[in-house]
């Protein structure tokens, strides 16, 4: 996971539980700063415990998706990116 270099101030954000289990939840966030330079990121979160794992940008995104959520779930976000269900 890569850190903000000049963290903002300010940060609102969204998430989405898209499921939870015994020990992993994964959720859809999207997180922006109104401080400059106005970052802001909507992505799909493996929570495991105090670890977090973002899909990658592009190339690799549809991958990092299949490896990060069950089979089923990276189905629903790859096939349903603007879908309710899976964004907030």
């Amino acid at each position: 996971m890569k850190a903000w270099p000049h963290p903002p101030k300010t940060v609102a954000a969204a998430v989405l539980l898209v499921l939870i289990s015994v020990r992993v939840s994964f959720v859809w966030a999207t997180c922006e700063s109104p401080d400059p330079p106005n970052t802001a990121a909507s992505l799909p979160i493996r929570i495991d415990g105090a670890k977090l794992t973002l899909a990658g940008d592009g190339a690799v995104y549809s991958e990092t998706v299949r490896e990060m959520f069950p089979e089923d779930l990276a189905d629903l976000v790859l096939n349903n990116p603007d879908s309710p269900d899976v964004r907030p």
